[in-house]
């Protein structure tokens, strides 16, 4: 009986000294890599600034050496090549698929487009990481036994992940890498606890986005929104309609009215932009509109309009800081911060333009539900009506509600329940706007382009998450 319960403590402290022996290994490694005499006593806080130098040099390395690449320096893109291939002398060293995270992600940054040795570095790369992959050492059987991911290893694999999924999804779906990343994911224990679950779910959107999911491993993402976050959303409609009833709904002069209750509320805001906001929106997404993409490529066509997306990285500092002041307002509406807003998104119709009926909350087949959970409200307003429009609302069509549009104005509905489950009553439209004068035009078929012609509405498209939205790596 003693000794049985003196087992988790052995356990525990075994465990303890095998990360210590493989700390001390990588220690070393580092040391070496920095020319420091491991023999010399190091504090913590000298183990911390060592550690720092260490990932900032490998990173300065790599950075340096895809600019020399960029310029085609032949002695430069042999030494890489030697340094990465499989009879370097170096090969366990370089070859660790943290070093090849870091060295994947400073390539995608290089401007190399349209030189030829960057083609044959990128597939040497590929190579080289799905061998890493491949190698990576299955976790001990005491981490197994404990159930206790590698989360180092976690990272290293989703930062790997991520690089070639933006910048070579074709190749890494053609050398096998994103079926390395799964395996090696759940060699390195992802998703059995919390604590690796946010690179774990990292490599999972990886590998949807380029199109090779996985879900033998991975599974499908879920569709049910973080309850505390749906039931904050819950919250705060509840108290805007309570605020309705206490002020007289039947003022026509009130800034806040109920479209619609139970059992899905639908608010409408009067005025909720100012006119200077309404014109700044629209002065800084004219040069960034393109034409409207799918939530999931490859989906049906069933939305024909122009859109802009609002990402900070696109706008100067103005353009960020009324991003962020629409951003936080429409947050704090929903009791959440405005991390949880997605970057905002204006669209423009034409005549004829149209978005067929859709829900804004995402499906099974959505890879941002991996990362950036699920979208538990929206907010629309519309920005610009032109005087010779007609038509053109937002039709709710299980709620029988059509919302004509009101430039100015905001229409705010939750997408999930206050469970977390998504709700089949949020499947809206945008009708198609049309001109007053002359012949109807009609709605385009499925797959066709809009029509062309003037932009007779304006919408801003608002959408909230039940999690903070990530940020690039």
């Amino acid at each position: 009986h003693t000794s049985i319960s003196f087992c988790p403590r052995i356990m525990s402290a075994i465990a303890n000294f095998q990360l210590a022996l493989r700390r001390s290994a990588h220690h070393l490694t580092k040391l070496q890599t920095l020319r420091i005499n491991p023999r010399e006593g190091v504090t913590a806080a000298r183990s911390a600034e060592l550690n720092r130098r260490y990932w900032v040099q490998q990173r300065e390395r790599s950075i340096e050496a895809w600019k020399r690449i960029a310029l085609e320096d032949p002695d430069h893109v042999a030494w890489v090549a030697a340094t990465f291939g499989p009879t370097s002398p170096t090969y366990e060293t370089c070859n660790s698929v943290g070093v090849l995270a870091l060295w994947v992600e400073a390539l995608s940054r290089t401007p190399t487009s349209g030189k030829p040795a960057v083609a044959a570095l990128w597939e040497a790369m590929a190579a080289a990481s799905v061998r890493a992959l491949t190698n990576l050492e299955s976790r001990s059987w005491l981490d197994r036994l404990l159930r206790r991911p590698n989360v180092s290893a976690l990272e290293d694999i989703a930062r790997l992940a991520t690089a070639f999924s933006i910048a070579a999804p074709e190749l890494g779906v053609k050398v096998g890498l994103f079926d390395a990343v799964a395996e090696a994911t759940q060699k390195a224990g992802g998703g059995i606890d919390r604590e690796g679950e946010f690179f774990y779910r990292h490599a999972a959107f990886a590998c949807s986005t380029a199109g090779h999911a996985r879900v033998d491993i991975f599974g499908p993402p879920d569709i049910r929104a973080e309850k505390g976050s749906s039931k904050e959303v819950w919250l705060s409609i509840e108290r805007q309609l309570a605020m309705i009833d206490d002020e007289g709904a039947d003022k026509d002069d009130a800034a806040v009215e109920a479209l619609a209750r139970g059992p899905l509320p639908v608010l409408y805001h009067k005025n909720w932009l100012s006119e200077e906001e309404t014109q700044r929106l629209l002065e800084t997404a004219e040069p960034l509109f393109e034409a409207s993409e799918l939530a999931v490529p490859g989906a049906p066509r069933y939305r024909t309009s122009q859109s802009a997306v609002l990402a900070e990285s696109r706008l100067d500092e103005k353009g960020v800081e009324l991003s962020k002041l629409i951003r936080s307002r429409a947050a704090a509406m929903l009791g959440l911060p405005s991390t949880h807003v997605e970057p905002l998104q204006l669209v423009r119709y034409g005549p004829g333009d149209y978005y067929a009926r859709h829900h804004d909350w995402g499906g099974r087949d959505d890879p941002s539900l991996w990362i950036a959970g699920q979208r538990v409200a929206t907010g629309l307003a519309y920005l610009d009506l032109a005087p010779e429009c007609k038509e053109g609302g937002t039709a709710f069509l299980k709620l029988d509600l059509k919302i004509n549009p009101v430039p100015r104005a905001l229409v705010l509905w939750p997408n999930v329940l206050e469970s977390g489950e998504p709700s089949d009553l949020t499947e809206h439209q945008a009708e198609p706007p049309q001109l007053k004068e002359g012949p109807e035009r009609p709605v385009p078929d499925e797959g066709a382009t809009a029509s062309g012609g003037p932009y007779l509405k304006v919408a801003l498209n608002i959408w909230i998450r039940d999690r903070p939205i990530p940020t690039a790596w």
